[in-house]
């Protein structure tokens, strides 16, 4: 199904985290939210702190976790998803969404149980397993268990997984979630943003030349994390 032009959208991004916005993360927000606004959609995104690239026409609220930081650090998205779903359904009593649009996060239900008191589709952006990423790349969860638990009831729940490869497709599969309401859509750039014509021949020149890079060579880039 399409998104309509009148639909509501409330976009959940509830990862708990503290610094800078940096990171391939601030640039797919930006870039879901900003497409949904051009399509006509109302987004309305609720999230840890403020989030970076957003058009004016999105409203953003933030929600901080307003408790002292525990550790192991995992138990902390525990206890936020307690405030975190207070304020999103405060947000959902304003907005009456046609659907909820959330990106995973480490042990956190929000879109799942937001999906079950609204009764409106779950669009589940999944990124890949937080219980593999810590144990291949960070420091093993203490309590794995229950952070895989709440991976596959988020995905098992979610009329839609989105996901950016098709190794992910079948991670998110063997999770839990049906092959069918699983899509691939890779990852892109905004063409909005991304647009040669935006620079004319002398911008080019001169942006080459303070970067030290020939007038002939060729030039590659990479944006994200």
């Amino acid at each position: 199904q399409r998104v309509g032009t009148t639909d509501r959208c409330l976009y959940l991004k509830p990862t708990l985290s503290f610094g800078a916005s940096v990171g391939g993360s601030v640039a797919h927000v930006a870039g879901v939210a900003n497409a949904l606004a051009r399509a006509g959609v109302a987004v309305r995104l609720v999230s840890a702190h403020e989030q970076p690239l957003i058009a004016p026409s999105c409203t953003q609220r933030v929600v901080l976790p307003r408790f002292l930081i525990s550790f192991p650090f995992e138990v902390n998205p525990h206890r936020y998803q307690g405030v975190f779903l207070q304020a999103a359904r405060e947000e959902a009593r304003s907005l009456s969404p046609d659907f909820i649009y959330q990106r995973f996060a480490l042990n956190d239900m929000s879109g799942a149980l937001l999906r079950e008191s609204l009764r409106v589709p779950l669009v589940l952006e999944f990124n890949g397993s937080e219980v593999w990423a810590q144990r291949h790349w960070g420091e093993r969860l203490r309590f794995e268990a229950l952070a895989e638990r709440v991976e596959r009831a988020s995905l098992r729940h979610a009329e839609l997984v989105v996901v950016v490869s098709q190794a992910l497709v079948e991670q998110a599969v063997e999770l839990g979630a049906a092959r069918e309401r699983v899509i691939f859509y890779p990852n892109g750039i905004d063409p909005h943003v991304f647009d040669p014509l935006r620079f004319t021949t002398e911008n080019r020149q001169r942006a080459r030349a303070e970067l030290g890079v020939p007038a002939d060579a060729d030039l590659l880039t990479f944006v994200g994390t």
